[in-house]
């Protein structure tokens, strides 16, 4: 069994399946690759001219200032000994404004508001040229989804046509190009969480810790995925991310001491962060209270609050009932047998708890679709997602595809209800579309509300098959 997770977990789709794949398979692959080529197409002048100003100085080169400009600006505060003023603004504006000369605008160049580990990573390019560097972070970010995509496409394991489409949906999707764009960081973020879902489905709770530990660079978008964890008491995944997550928070301290970290959160929480959110372009709850629907006071208080406690309560709910421990390559421990009175009753209480909570793996029903769930409800919950960050969709989308193609699902789902999922599947996809035609749209929080209202049915209609399943087995005669 371990083996075969291993060959799993490194492969392509190919081996899995054979034939030729339906004409829709062909028809999803052909329209992808034609919207790879499409917006390739469209973002092809800015990386012309990025190629051809690599070497220039941002005072004497064209390019707009980026998100990667403010990364890279941290980097360099690090390189010169200023790291105790990473989270202060006018050492932060200094450094551009010495930099960018006449062209800085101090409305775009929006500030370092990653975690201090971050700046760190990017010291390898902190003493290149800026459009050099810009270009390697670039190519890096490429090569991450890719990674993150044959990662998922290796653990789905569909048809090969659609694997294909798979792979190719990043290139034919408008975050990944808007990652690119600005040099941003979704695509660690997507990786992180690719890893992280893998290995949690094939039970290696450590790596997934690990692996989650990337997705700190944005700390917002574990919560949810956390918060999961705990409700099926995956300890040591937990433990692992706390663990990989605070050697990843302390590298940079020798640098940057401890003054930075009260000097992030104060950062955070300034008026002068908050204008550069451009919340037009924000893709959650919020923004559309905001944005939107323009609504202030209590209203807009009582809804804000209501949507992400939907989403807490929603995600609760997918999660409730997973108690049975996963059959898998790790048994549970055994109960510790508690004595009745003294010290070792408490003792042996406490170990009791902690080897549940550390070594209880539960391995839930429908696992792929609740998880995908979680990862859906992040616009939902999480105040601050930009246009770039939904690249993270393809995680769950991954989870819904395995699910699609899981044999039992195949061979007992209704096919009006399989050819539902595929269809919110692939709509999530493509209304993301109009995202840059359409001034103030919301349509990545309505794309994931139709997929997860086909989730939602779906997990309801798998827990009344359950209950028949445990009534029949329950009504068979049985030897005493």
């Amino acid at each position: 069994m371990a083996d075969d997770r291993l060959r799993t977990y490194g492969r392509c789709w190919w081996p899995v399946y054979s034939g030729a794949g339906s004409p829709w398979q062909a028809a999803a692959v052909l329209v992808l690759l034609g919207a790879a080529l499409g917006l390739g197409w469209l973002n092809e002048p800015w990386l012309t001219d990025r190629l051809r100003e690599a070497d220039l100085p941002p005072a004497q080169a064209t390019y707009p200032f980026t998100d990667y400009a403010a990364f890279v600006n941290a980097a360099r505060l690090l390189a010169q000994g200023q790291g105790a003023a990473l989270y202060q603004l006018e050492a932060q504006r200094a450094l551009q404004r010495h930099e960018w000369g006449t062209r800085y605008d101090p409305a775009l160049a929006v500030p370092f508001v990653n975690p201090p580990w971050f700046a760190g990573l990017l010291q390898p390019l902190a003493g290149l040229p800026l459009g050099r560097g810009f270009l390697i972070w670039v190519a890096a970010c490429a090569a991450m989804t890719l990674a993150a995509a044959a990662v998922l496409v290796a653990w789905a394991r569909p048809p090969p046509l659609a694997g294909m489409a798979f792979m190719l949906a990043p290139l034919g999707f408008l975050p990944f190009w808007r990652t690119l764009l600005l040099g941003q960081t979704s695509a660690l973020v997507t990786l992180g969480l690719a890893l992280a879902t893998v290995a949690l489905a094939w039970g290696w709770d450590r790596r997934a810790g690990v692996a989650l530990a990337l997705v700190s660079v944005k700390p917002h978008l574990l919560i949810l995925p956390l918060l999961a964890l705990a409700r099926t008491g995956r300890g040591w995944a937990l433990a692992a991310t706390a663990g990989a997550g605070t050697l990843l928070l302390l590298m940079p301290l020798p640098l940057t001491g401890f003054g930075v970290l009260p000097d992030y959160v104060r950062l955070l929480q300034s008026p002068a962060y908050a204008g550069y959110e451009n919340l037009p372009q924000v893709q959650t709850w919020r923004a559309w209270i905001e944005a939107t629907l323009h609504l202030q006071g209590a209203p807009a208080q009582l809804l804000l609050l209501a949507g992400p406690l939907a989403a807490l309560a929603l995600g609760a709910w997918a999660w409730s009932g997973v108690g049975d421990p996963h059959a898998g390559d790790r048994e549970p421990p055994a109960r510790i047998v508690v004595p009745s009175s003294g010290v070792k009753r408490y003792t042996a209480r406490f170990t009791s708890y902690v080897s549940r909570f550390m070594f209880h793996a539960s391995r839930a029903p429908a696992w792929e679709l609740r998880w995908a769930l979680t990862l859906l409800l992040t616009p939902w919950f999480t105040p601050h997602i930009h246009v770039h960050d939904l690249l993270i969709g393809i995680v769950p989308a991954a989870a819904v595809l395995r699910y699609l193609y899981t044999p039992a699902v195949v061979a007992t789902m209704p096919p009006a209800r399989r050819v539902a999922g595929f269809a919110c599947l692939w709509g999530g996809w493509i209304g993301a579309w109009p995202l840059w035609l359409l001034p103030d749209a919301r349509l990545a929080l309505w794309g994931s509300g139709l997929i997860l209202a086909w989730i939602v049915a779906e997990l309801r209609a798998t827990a009344r098959t359950a209950a028949l399943e445990r009534e029949a087995w329950i009504a068979l005669p049985h030897p005493q």
